[in-house]
């Protein structure tokens, strides 16, 4: 007796009918077979809940430098101009090179949601480091401050206190406050809207250009929004699907 198998609508592998997830591009089998209907019913598209813990991810993936930088610092204020441009390095390579090269910062990776662009491209370096603009300029000016107030204080001040006493004293700061003013503005932004637009994306996926979806429609993202655009002909959007399915 013959096989019954499922056709992939996306890909056009065949699946086994008991299965409902294509083995070849992971789409979901069950849902509407035209692209278009699936990006409009909003699933593609990474929400609040796995940015969130994407989010958390990474702090954790940072605790040991944290930690690190803690016995450092407590060592002596000099060690705070010392790990400056290794932590700026770390952020470039965590929050600009990731993305650049695998579409996330690892946080993003391990819960399997991708930047892309708007028009289905993957991410270069544009987009990258526009994409971590504001919260590079905004992390980069706390951590002058931090350091320039700890700079300007007497050895014996500095280690009368211990490290969270410290970081309570440069709390206090006029200019430091103002940047966590700052801070803390924009991280809300985001926040609302991220909430309250169609394709979950942030302040910072509209400066750059970018949105999040989830890793396994990415074929199905960059099918769509490639056939969407009205500057390819048929020709060349075939082309350009084939290439991506290959690549993919």
């Amino acid at each position: 007796m013959d096989l019954e198998f499922k056709i992939c609508p996306h890909c056009s592998e065949r699946n086994n009918t008991a299965i409902n997830i294509c083995w070849n591009c992971q789409i979901d089998l069950s849902l509407p077979s035209d692209p278009a209907e699936i990006v409009q019913s909003k699933i593609i598209y990474a929400g609040f809940g796995p940015r969130f813990i994407a989010f958390w991810l990474d702090l954790l993936i940072h605790l040991p430098w944290m930690f690190l930088l803690m016995r450092i610092h407590n060592a002596g204020r000099m060690n705070f101009l010392y790990t400056f441009i290794p932590s700026q390095l770390l952020y470039f390579f965590y929050y600009i090179y990731c993305v650049k090269r695998w579409g996330g910062s690892p946080g993003k990776l391990i819960t399997r949601i991708k930047i892309i662009k708007v028009d289905g491209g993957p991410v270069g370096w544009k987009e990258a480091i526009l994409r971590e603009s504001v919260g590079y300029v905004l992390f980069l000016i706390t951590t002058i401050v931090y350091v320039v107030i700890l700079l300007g204080t007497a050895d014996e001040f500095y280690h009368s206190m211990s490290y969270l006493e410290l970081n309570r004293w440069v709390q206090e700061n006029a200019w430091y406050k103002v940047n966590k003013q700052l801070s803390e503005i924009w991280i809300w932004s985001e926040f609302v809207v991220l909430l309250f637009n169609e394709k979950r994306r942030a302040l910072h996926d509209f400066i750059a250009g970018t949105v999040v979806i989830k890793k396994k429609y990415e074929n199905l993202a960059q099918s769509f929004l490639v056939d969407s655009e009205p500057s390819l002909d048929q020709e060349e959007r075939v082309g350009r699907n084939r290439t991506l399915h290959n690549v993919n």
